[in-house]
């Protein structure tokens, strides 16, 4: 979640997010959610092992939004991840 997409070439193109473009582009807070599940969904989603990526929380602080979500597996296990979306320092 937190290594930016097409940065290293070490990872294909289907790893990584763009969560460093979000933060300081003028998005309401709305819009940046929105697109925090879309990025985050999609990110997780490569992985077979993923059936679903549900129940999101926000916490917007200075420059970062502070997040978690719950990610459900096949086997039907449930856990949940926390992480950040924050601006290029």
């Amino acid at each position: 979640m937190l290594t930016p997409r097409y940065r290293h070439l070490i990872y294909s193109r289907n790893y990584g997010s763009e969560f460093e473009e979000l933060i300081g582009r003028g998005l309401t807070r709305a819009a940046i959610e929105s697109e925090i599940k879309r990025i985050t969904t999609e990110t997780l989603m490569v992985d077979p092992r993923t059936a679903s990526v549900h129940s999101f929380f926000f916490e917007h602080r200075e420059d970062a939004v502070y997040f978690s979500c719950s990610v459900s597996t096949v086997r039907g296990d449930i856990f949940t991840i926390d992480s950040l979306a924050k601006g290029v320092v």
